[in-house]
């Protein structure tokens, strides 16, 4: 146990060190900038999914009911091998429309409704207010733990008011420094991915202490199991049919819960500021779940194999090491769940915040003229926003979570997650989808969801009357919350996820359909569908539209406009860093196709401060067209329909949101466009088809041709020829008729040159030089290649620079390949046994990109060429030794015959001794 002091002092030092961290970050421009680039920090951010009711509740759930802690990990695993198209979707939409929140997401896709807006923003609140309640109880409950007090005398006044108050100053001082949430809060960031990766640290170091150090593995804690208890372990709860129905409840909730989650959307698409920064946490996310769930089953076998309370069971984290007399490992472990709650405190209330002063308090400062002089204090707003936030999680925690599972507390939040799913999933994938089929989807899955949880739970409290849950609403047995419309057999996760979204779905399905959307809604649908269709152009404005209106009014009407929020300096600077961004800085006058880009830049200006569906009616209220202007806009926009080389939506975005959208078909162009890609889409695959085909044909008939020249028996030079000229005549490979083929001998001396076109490219030294000099490349990358692994024969490793000049000649090397301006090549080996026998140098006309592909086909040409080459040399070779085994063997013809000669003249002088002798 510790004393209530050191633990109070171990708390503080931990968030002094995250105040340091994210100070650090924030005062230092290049730090943050450098932290802003790195993958890993955004990754880190995204797993603040892992809350305390990973850290703690992961191993009461297993404790009490196995496996069924593990949808909470799959379901998000699964989700985010689909964050490629969905995440970089979400992220491309939010850099485009400068979103600031999931509410500012959703009511943007359905015309900007403040509507829509004001109903997301209300699940989000009341969703996830349990969540932090949840973080706090875990947070205190820790507390009461790790200091031997009991869990029914939670300190809420004492020790609970301090932790609330300190995240609250934590929060404002680095969540809501700005006015403009679209900024990147790097020091919160920063402290967020220090804080995920403790909580990992934390979690790793007391599962390997207790199943390696109090155990001796995984098997052995299983094995010391009663055969109760380890069944009940490695099962999915009752092992009943409702409890594999829970099971993949949970999983598609937490599915949804990853990315919907109010913080972790805010993590994922608003803090990106790089989208190929998703590639990292496609699979960084995934591991971290997986190691922070790994011990989980372990930590709850060996709770149980101590004796430890069931009751407790939430908290076998923390009472194992402590009973172990582990006191570093429990302190570590406080401040690993301390980390954990913490982060998604300080995340969510900053975006509860963010959405409840755009979309609450923005509309009724609009609306009423006496609450105008507020607007300039928006950022003071959201303070308050953040303390309200963290004081009612506060109240909440105190008094309507004793007795609940911190699992249980959590699930309401996903319950909530999950009501965002219709609205998001139609928006940016279903261009019917519109504001009306939202509104009601919305609002159904809302009040299902809100009279399917929430109501139990307000009951159970006493705050409503409990024969609601037994018999119903006045005795209605069929509207009972826990089993509405006579549904009894699911338990109350599945059931309210069922009801809230069949509700949410039908309603949005079948007001999608009913109604009719207006060409606003049209515009920003097919904005979101179409996404990631597009790359952004650059503006362009035509040259025949005159500068004639007066820049000078427009930007006092815009600093007034931005001066109900900002101050008069800050709206000054505004103004000018988009003018300046416009580069209209030095004119006096403008164009039309300028003033719409100059309105739609200070509408996503005012977006980020206030939200995009507030920012869109303050821009139609406070700026005007004069009549003249008016005109100008609508031929600017005629010059641009003129001029269609973009697509329906990019044009669109072009246009200001008050010209005379009456006078434009706006359905027409979205599904003749639709229908015009469609078939250009069909068009291009088929030429591309035939293009494949095609080259594939000439290039197996080119293969074809040169091993028949390998076999014609004539000169070297004119059998390479021959190739060069094939090789050239191909059809899809634009060389300009341009190319050469080089033979070198082993001290990189060229033997023999066949060139067409390029004669002169040498100019600048000795062709051979030239020639030579790129054989010396070829030999040096081979080296390279050998040592980097590449396998050649143990013979061929004689220095490259043996009798070759390699310094001289390497300078020579420049002038083939950058003599002919304009042009590119390819050099290609050609290799016989890993021998280098000469090169093979095609160039290509100007502005071609080279491709993988011609580099593999131009490769296997080059080995054909070296085969052929070895050929030849083979076959000169035979005939070499023939015609040399020919003359040894008349040379061997000729000595018998001498032989036979002085034979045959011994015999005779021997036959004429031996008559002489007889004679006498």
């Amino acid at each position: 146990m510790f004393g209530t002091s050191t633990v109070l002092l171990i708390f503080f030092a931990y968030m002094g060190a995250l105040f340091w961290v994210a100070l650090s970050v924030e005062r230092n421009p290049k730090l943050s900038t450098a932290l802003s680039r790195r993958p890993w920090v955004y990754a880190l951010s995204i797993t603040v999914y892992a809350t305390s009711w990973t850290f703690y509740g992961s191993v009461g759930l297993a404790s009490e009911s196995g496996l069924m802690f593990l949808p909470t990990y799959l379901g998000p695993t699964v989700a985010i091998g689909l964050w490629w198209v969905l995440l970089r979707k979400m992220v491309r939409i939010k850099e485009k429309r400068g979103i600031t929140s999931i509410a500012d997401f959703i009511s943007a896709r359905y015309d900007r409704s403040q509507g829509v807006a004001m109903i997301v923003t209300l699940i989000a609140l009341l969703g996830t207010l349990p969540y932090i309640a949840l973080q706090l109880k875990a947070v205190v409950t820790s507390f009461s733990v790790i200091t031997g007090a009991k869990e029914t005398a939670l300190d809420w006044q004492g020790i609970g008011l301090a932790i609330t108050v300190l995240l609250i100053a934590f929060s404002v001082l680095f969540g809501a420094r700005r006015l403009d949430p679209t900024e990147r809060h790097q020091g919160m960031m920063a402290a967020l991915a220090v804080e995920c990766f403790v909580k990992l640290l934390a979690f790793m170091s007391v599962g390997i202490f207790v199943t390696y150090g109090m155990y001796d593995g995984f098997g052995d804690i299983l094995d010391q199991l009663p055969h109760l208890d380890r069944q009940q372990l490695t099962q999915v709860g009752d092992d009943q049919y409702q409890s594999y129905v829970r099971w993949m409840t949970v999983f598609f909730i937490s599915m949804a819960g990853i990315l919907f989650l109010p913080r972790q959307f805010h993590t994922a698409v608003i803090e990106n500021s790089n989208e190929e920064h998703i590639r990292t946490a496609v699979w960084l996310v995934p591991a971290y779940l997986l190691l922070i769930s790994i011990f989980v089953v372990p930590l709850a076998a060996a709770g149980k194999l101590q004796g430890l309370s069931p009751q407790l069971a939430e908290f076998f984290v923390l009472l194992l090491p402590m009973q172990a007399d582990q006191h570093f490992l429990s302190i570590l472990v406080f401040i690993g769940g301390l980390a954990a709650a913490s982060g998604m405190i300080i995340v969510s209330s900053v975006t509860l915040a963010t959405m409840s002063t755009n979309h609450l308090l923005v509309p009724v400062l609009n609306h009423v003229d006496a609450l105008h002089f507020m607007k300039r204090y928006l950022l003071p707003a959201r303070w308050v926003a953040i303390t309200i936030v963290l004081l009612f999680g506060y109240l909440f925690a105190r008094e309507l979570t004793e007795g609940w599972l911190l699992v249980n507390i959590g699930i309401l939040g996903f319950c909530a997650a999950l009501q965002f799913v219709p609205a998001i999933i139609g928006g940016m994938f279903w261009l019917r989808g519109n504001k009306t089929g939202a509104l009601l989807g919305l609002s159904a899955g809302f009040i299902l969801w809100f009279y399917t949880l929430m109501v139990p739970l307000l009951a159970q409290g006493g705050w409503l009357p409990m024969t609601w849950l037994n018999e119903g609403p006045f005795a209605m047995n069929w509207l009972r919350p826990e089993a509405l419309f006579g549904l009894e057999r699911f338990d109350s996760v599945t059931h309210a996820s069922f009801w809230s979204l069949f509700f949410n779905s039908g309603f949005y399905l079948l007001g999608s359909l009913l109604a009719r959307q207006k060409e606003t809604e049209l515009e920003m649908a097919s904005a979101y569908v179409h996404a990631l269709r597009f790359n952004r152009r650059r503006e362009t404005h035509s040259s025949s539209d005159s500068s004639t209106i007066d820049k000078a009014a427009k930007l006092d009407e815009a600093r007034t406009l931005l001066e109900h929020y900002y101050s008069e300096k800050v709206a000054r600077s505004k103004v000018r860093q988009i003018i300046e961004g416009m580069g209209i800085l030095e004119k006096e006058l403008i164009s039309a196709g300028e003033l719409l880009r100059f309105h739609r830049e200070l509408e996503r200006v005012l977006a980020g401060s206030i939200g995009a569906a507030a920012a869109h009616k303050v821009m139609k209220k406070g700026l005007s067209y004069s009549e003249q202007e008016h005109g100008q806009v609508n031929r600017a926009y005629a010059g641009i329909l003129a001029n269609l080389h973009l697509t329906p939506d990019e044009l669109l975005e072009r246009i200001s949101y008050f010209e005379e959208r009456d006078k434009v078909q706006r359905m027409h162009s979205i599904e003749l466009e639709a229908r015009v890609l469609e078939r250009e889409r069909e068009i291009k695959g088929r030429l591309r088809a035939e293009k494949e085909a095609e080259k594939a044909l000439q290039s197996q008939q080119l293969l074809n041709e040169l091993l028949i020249l390998s076999f014609e028996k004539t000169a070297i030079e004119r059998t390479l020829q021959k190739a060069l000229d094939k090789i050239l005549a191909l059809l899809w490979l634009p060389t300009n008729g341009k190319g050469v083929i080089f033979l070198a001998d082993n001290k990189l001396h060229v033997t023999n040159v066949i060139e067409k076109g390029i004669t002169e490219a040498c100019s600048p030294v000795k062709y051979e030089d030239c020639l030579r000099g790129m054989a010396v490349d070829l030999q040096r990358s081979l080296q390279n290649a050998e040592e980097s692994g590449f396998d050649k024969d143990a013979g061929n490793e004689e220095s490259i620079v043996e009798g070759s000049d390699s310094e001289e000649v390497n300078a020579t090397t420049c002038a083939l390949f950058y003599s002919m301006e304009g042009e590119i090549n390819y050099l290609m080996p050609l290799l016989a046994d890993n021998e280098l026998l000469g090169g093979l140098v095609i160039y290509l006309q100007s502005g071609y990109q080279k491709q993988e592909s011609d580099l593999l086909f131009l490769e296997i040409v080059a080995n054909s060429l070296g085969g052929l080459v070895q050929r030849y040399r083979i076959q000169q070779q035979l005939e070499t030794e023939r015609g040399e085994q020919k003359m040894l063997i008349a040379k061997l013809e000729s000595v018998e015959h001498q032989l036979q000669q002085s034979e045959q003249v011994a015999s005779d002088d021997s036959a004429d001794s031996s008559a002489e002798a007889n004679d006498q």
